[in-house]
Order: structure tokens, then C-alpha cells, then sequence
């Protein structure tokens, strides 16, 4: 629900964007006040230059100055009545003319001074000026629109030169804990107050003081209230200085230990514990959810245990890297907390306390190996973060020599450091923010070791599915029956696309003479995809494939689409939920069993097929040991003379290495593992099995004595 704050915020800026740019603000910069001056004269950016030098100077050096002349313009605004216009934003003062006088510069369009102050005719160096301080209306008059239709706050249009995460950057503020009403006084803290962190005034009062002898310093005795009346929410000016050389300068300014992005997001979202008042309040408004000490933090003296995340401090995104910094919503955050990428590492933390780490049970991906390490080079690409992102944005130029792991603890080649990636939202997304993917394209197959995955000769490429092409780049599988097979599964770990995308991949060991083409209502791997067209304005100069593909489709069709998690378990691995919300759409029970998600029976029909499945491997493991006779009448291995008994060596691995198998592609895993037994018990491939039923119950129902 919005504060009373917001709610008249919402008000008076629709009325002043509706109005147009000319516009006063809000007396004193208050977001919230209208105007009650008569209309004023702009006076132009040629007048302002003369008095305000230092002001003028950083702001030249801002993009608000368009330094580098782009756009040209000059660009007129609309009328009022008219649509929205360019210039409306660009040139709402009409000071484009003035640029040559004002600064030697060509015409061009610029935000000058009084698109945001407002008119300054009754100023003239000692007047009063209808906004001396803009707040969040005034930025929003051009960083977000007002729906003509509906009079509410919407996110920028999508037009060229708008970068996408800038779009949504008010409506985002707007819905977020920032844009909260401000608190002044803390009732259990005499030297960290509230509004240190929760009032604009109280956030520049105390930036860039590090301890409360500092904060003490300033005014005698702590944060000592400012009193309700004189603090206002947090908002862009908070962070953002526009008269700042460059016209990008934060909060704080970068140091040695970060970057100005990390140190002005962490003066508030402390790493600092003498000033994170909210650390080991362990409730719904402290831990995990503001303090970033206990989640972001991965202790360098405990290798192979994951406390926290590891933060590429000093990157210019180091906070944007995995969250929307203007919205502050950490939904999607907590749900890639609890999933496989994030090592489960928040469901360890609120069972087991703050200083919990995950380890080799839950996040064994991550901690196994010192990935880092030369030695593991190969694995790079799917086990750390920064391998992924590398390779992700150029597959065939990436080189593993060149990822850098520097932001990790005592990081070396040859031992790696003490320290451990996960899959962070950076290796996905190049704008985690906006919800922007890496976009690798169709994907090659390659081995650990980086060579080309083949099928009689050629390159194995999977098709190009869009979205779900991030996923497949790890979970395509490392190998297939054409690779050199050893005492591992030549597909690698979890390769789900490998399985989902047979038909090109020949992942299985698949017997000579045997069928495993997929059935004609097979449908799984190509869901969610469409061709459309690639504009150039309103010229169509090709197509592309477009949607969430077949992996997103299913692991991200849940309420909690970044636990990428099809189904719920309980603490046993039964089956006790299907979460994704897809399934319904095509298996409706016209065609077997009703997929609706929280149905009790979709999940049971789910745990029937995940224990025939994980039973069926189980009875060719017995074959492979002889303990159910097997025609050889050994021990089956790798090293087996017979070729097609490798073969089922190397299949009993699917249900372990790809255990969401029975689902990715049914048919074809059934095959492998029924035509494995099948050639076992007796050396030839007769089309029939016998299994136990009373032994294996659910193999025998699953497999049926008949091949599939």
C-alpha cells in the first residue's frame, strides 16, 4: 500500500507532467508542495552562467549538458495537448539556441538549468526560485511518462538512445522501500539513528563517516533527530549529485576498497558493523532482507563452505549486478537464494542461523574443486560465475586464461583461492536489473577440455531456443556415444538439454538397429518459441527466434521462477508438489494424466514416473555387477571387451547424472534403459525384458516387459 507521501506525490506529478515541462515544481524542492508563485519567465542558461560558474562547470562535464552532441536537436517540445515530444525532455527550456553564447558550444539540446529549478525571471541572483533543490518530481517529468489514457506513472517508452534499465527507474523508486516515509529517531540506539539511512537529509549529512565517533563528531552526541519536519524520503538526489563532474557522481565516491556505486549502496546496506544497526535482528525488517553482512561475505578462511556471496566490489555494477539498486525488491533475489545456482545458501541461513555456510550438501557444484585454479579451467565455464559470463558473450572466442577471478580472496592459478563463486545473476544476465539475458546464440557443444562435441563427423549444435539458450550452454552435456568414454557419464553433470534435444545430440548410448526418434506429439523441445520479425524502424530486415524456450518455460513458469524448480520435495526426494504452471497447457488429462500445478495427483503421477525411472537404472546396475546375471557373467565396466555392454555401462549413469530424465524426454530414456537390460540378460536385443516385479516394483511397471 503507498504511503500518504507517495500517494500525493503520484497526484502532484501527474498534474505537473500533464501540464508540461514549463511547469514550477515544488517550493524548495519538495516533491510534494505545488508552487504557489505566479507564473514566471524563464530566463535561459546564458543569464544562469554568469553567477553560478562552479555549478555551471560540473554540469557541463554532465550528460545533462550533452556534451558530445547527442541528440543534435535542436528538438521543440510539444504543445500543450500535443503528444509528448523529444523535446519536451531534451530541449524543454529552448535553450539549444543558447548553447553557442552560453558555452562557445554548437547548438544542441540540453536539460539546462531551469527545466529542473523552474523558471527563474523573479531570481536574479537573490529572488526566490521555484525549485532550488528538485526532488523526485522533477526528475520524473522526464525519467518516466504519465499514461494520457489513465493519468498514472508509467515507465519510459522504449525509445532509441534510452538505455533498458533506465525505463522503469521512477516507477521502480516509486514501488520501493526507498520512497518510504522518512524516520528520524531510532528508540534503541542513542548514536545510529534512522535517519542516517532513512531521510535524504540525514544520508548526505553522514556520508562518508565510518564510525559513530565520526557520527558522534558531527553534532555532538550521534544522529540526533532532525526533526520530522525538516527530512524528506530517500530519493535521486540522495544518491545522485547531476552537478558532479561527469554527471554520474553517487552518494559516495569510489575508494581503494570500492567502487562508488558499492560504497554509496553499502553506507546504508552496511558492511560496516558498528554501523549496521539492523545486523542480527534476525526478523522480516533485518537480516538477509537490508544488511548485506551476513549473505554478501564469503570467508576466506573456511574453503569449501560457502558463508556468503563474493561482490566484485570495485566494479562500477557492483550492486546492479544481481538487483534493480532503484527498486530494491529482493524477491527474485531470495528465490535464486534457495535454488541449485545459489547453493541453497538462504534455507541453510534461516535453518541454521546467520553465520550458517553451505557446503559440499547443498552447493557440492561450487565448493567441490578450487574452480578458480588452472588446473580446472575447463569446468570454468559451467562452475563459476565469471566463466559463464565469458563464455556466454563470445562461445567461440572464449579462452577460460582469460577470466579473471581477482575479486576472490588470495586468488592464484595455481591453488585457486579460498573463496568460491556461485552462479551469480551477472552469468546470466548482462543487466540483471532489467532483466537483460547474455544472448550466446545457437550453442556448440564442447567438451571439459573445450573440443567440438561431434555425431558421425559433424559438429553437434543445439538449435537456437532463445532465452533458454544461457541454459543449455552448461546443460546441453559435455559429450555423447561418439566421445571417448571412461568411468564417468560422457554427458557430464545435469544435462538436461542433452536429453531434451537427442534427436541431435545422441547423448544415450544408442544400440545399432534400434529406434530413438521422438514420437510425433513430442513437443518438449520447442516450447515457447516463435520466428518473429527484426525491425529497422519499419523495415523488416530479418527474423529470429524469440520467447523463453523450453528450459525457462517449464524451470521459470513457477510463482518463483528463480528457484528454477519444477516440483517440491520433502526431505526423503518425494515428490510432494508440481510448481510450474505450464505443464496444464498441454498434458490437460485428454492424453494421460492432468498436470495442474498443486494438484496432489499431478504430484504423485510425477513421483511414480521419478521412481520407475531411478528403479530402472537400478536394475541395470545390477546387471552390470552380476548380481542380476548378466550374459557375460562378469562385472561390466567401462573397459568391458564387449562394445554394446559399454553401452549400457555408460546409460545406467542417466538416472543419476540427469534425474529430471523421465520428464526432459521420456520416450528416449526409457529406451536406453529398457534396450540396455534388454541386451544384458542374454546378449541379444529380443524386444522383451523380464523384471521382478516383487524386487523392483516401479521399474517394472515403468519399463513394461515389452520395448517402448
Amino acid at each position: 500500500m503507498h504511503s500518504p507521501w507517495l500517494r500525493l506525490f503520484l497526484t502532484t506529478l501527474a498534474a505537473a507532467t500533464l501540464a508540461g515541462c514549463g511547469s514550477s515544481g515544488g517550493s524548495g524542492g519538495s516533491a510534494v508542495t505545488p508552487s504557489t508563485e505566479p507564473v514566471l519567465q524563464a530566463s535561459g542558461i546564458t543569464n544562469c552562467t554568469q553567477c553560478h560558474s562552479t555549478q555551471n562547470q560540473a554540469f557541463l562535464a554532465g550528460r545533462h549538458a550533452n556534451l558530445n552532441g547527442s541528440p543534435t536537436g535542436p528538438h521543440e517540445p510539444a504543445a500543450a495537448g500535443e503528444p509528448f515530444s523529444c523535446g519536451n525532455c531534451h530541449n524543454a527550456t529552448l535553450d539549444a539556441i543558447n548553447m553557442p553564447a552560453a558555452y562557445g558550444l554548437s547548438v544542441r539540446d540540453v536539460v539546462a538549468c531551469e527545466a529542473c529549478h523552474g523558471n527563474g525571471s523573479a531570481h536574479r541572483g537573490i529572488g526566490p526560485i521555484p525549485t532550488p533543490r528538485p526532488g523526485v518530481a522533477e526528475c520524473a517529468r522526464c525519467h518516466a511518462e504519465v499514461s494520457a489514457e489513465t493519468g498514472e506513472l508509467v515507465a519510459l517508452r522504449s525509445r532509441s538512445g534510452h538505455s533498458p534499465g533506465a525505463l522503469n527507474v521512477v516507477p521502480d523508486y516509486l514501488d520501493s522501500g526507498h520512497a518510504a516515509e522518512p524516520r528520524d529517531r531510532s528508540t534503541r540506539s542513542e548514536t545510529i539513528g534512522c535517519n542516517r539511512c532513512h531521510s535524504d537529509e540525514g544520508a548526505r549529512l553522514y556520508r562518508g563517516l565510518t564510525t559513530v565517533a565520526a557520527i558522534t563528531a558531527t553534532n555532538g552526541r550521534g544522529a540526533e533527530p532532525l526533526g520530522e519536519e525538516n527530512i524528506s524520503p530517500i530519493q535521486c538526489r540522495t544518491c545522485h549529485d547531476v552537478h558532479a563532474t561527469g554527471g554520474d557522481q553517487l552518494l559516495m565516491a569510489a575508494s581503494a576498497d570500492g567502487s562508488a556505486q558499492y560504497n554509496t549502496c553499502s553506507h546504508c546496506h552496511a558492511d560496516n558493523a558498528a554501523l549496521d544497526y539492523h545486523f542480527d535482528h534476525f526478523d522480516d525488517n533485518g537480516l538477509m532482507d537490508r544488511s548485506i553482512r551476513d549473505t554478501h561475505f564469503d570467508d576466506p578462511t573456511t574453503a569449501k563452505l560457502l558463508e556468503g556471496y563474493v561482490l566484485r566490489t570495485q566494479a562500477a555494477t557492483a550492486c546492479a549486478d544481481c538487483h534493480n539498486v532503484h527498486h530494491g525488491d529482493n524477491s527474485i533475489n531470495e528465490q535464486w537464494a534457495r535454488s541449485a545456482h545459489g547453493g541453497h545458501l538462504l534455507d541453510v541461513k534461516e535453518a541454521e542461523g546467520p553465520d550458517a555456510a553451505a557446503g559440499s550438501a547443498t552447493a557440492d557444484g561450487w565448493v567441490h574443486y578450487p574452480w578458480e585454479s588452472d588446473a580446472r579451467q575447463g569446468c570454468q565455464r559451467c562452475h563459476t560465475a565469471t566463466g559463464v559470463a565469458n563464455y556466454l558473450d563470445d562461445p567461440d572466442g572464449y579462452n577460460a586464461a582469460n577470466n579473471d577471478f581477482s575479486h576472490l580472496a588470495d586468488w592464484n592459478g595455481t591453488s585457486g583461492s579460498p573463496q568460491a563463486e556461485m552462479l551469480y545473476c551477472w552469468g546470466c544476465h548482462s543487466n540483471a536489473g532489467a532483466g537483460t539475458l547474455r544472448d550466446p546464440g545457437a550453442i556448440a557443444l564442447k567438451s571439459t577440455g573445450g573440443t567440438a562435441v561431434t555425431y558421425q563427423g559433424a559438429p553437434v549444435v543445439l538449435p537456437d531456443i532463445a532465452n533458454s539458450n544461457v541454459c543449455v550452454a552448461c546443460h546441453g552435456g559435455a559429450g555423447n556415444m561418439d566421445s571417448s568414454m571412461s568411468s564417468r557419464f560422457v554427458g557430464h553433470h545435469a544435462p538436461a538439454g542433452g536429453t531434451l534435444f537427442s534427436a541431435v545430440t545422441h547423448m544415450g548410448f544408442e544400440f545399432p538397429g534400434q529406434s530413438y526418434a521422438n514420437p510425433s506429439y513430442f513437443a518438449h523441445d520447442s516450447l515457447d518459441l516463435e520466428i518473429v520479425d527484426i525491425l529497422d524502424h519499419d523495415t523488416v530486415v530479418g527474423q529470429q527466434v524469440s520467447g523463453a524456450g523450453p528450459c525457462a518455460a517449464c524451470h521459470m513458469s513457477s510463482s518463483e521462477a528463480h528457484r528454477f524448480s519444477v516440483v517440491e520435495k520433502n526431505a526423503t526426494g518425494e515428490i510432494t508438489a508440481l510448481t510450474a504452471t505450464n505443464c496444464i497447457g498441454c498434458h490437460d488429462g485428454s492424453h494421460g494424466a492432468a498436470l495442474e500445478a498443486g494438484s496432489a495427483a499431478a504430484a504423485a503421477f510425477l513421483e511414480e514416473e521419478s521412481e520407475g525411472y531411478q528403479q530402472a537404472g537400478m536394475v541395470l546396475g545390477a546387471y552390470l555387477a552380476n548380481s542380476l546375471p548378466n550374459f557375460l557373467g562378469t562385472t561390466i565396466n567401462n573397459t568391458t571387451a564387449d562394445l554394446l555392454a559399454t553401452y549400457a555401462f555408460q546409460n545406467q549413469k542417466l538416472p543419476t547424472e540427469e534425474p529430471g530424465g523421465y520428464a526432459h524426454n521420456r520416450m528416449y530414456v526409457k529406451r536406453l534403459l529398457f534396450d540396455s537390460i534388454d541386451y544384458l540378460d542374454n546378449g541379444v536385443l529380443d524386444g522383451t525384458i523380464n523384471i521382478n516385479a516383487v524386487s523392483y516394483p516401479a521399474a517394472a511397471h515403468w519399463l513394461g516387459s515389452s520395448r517402448p
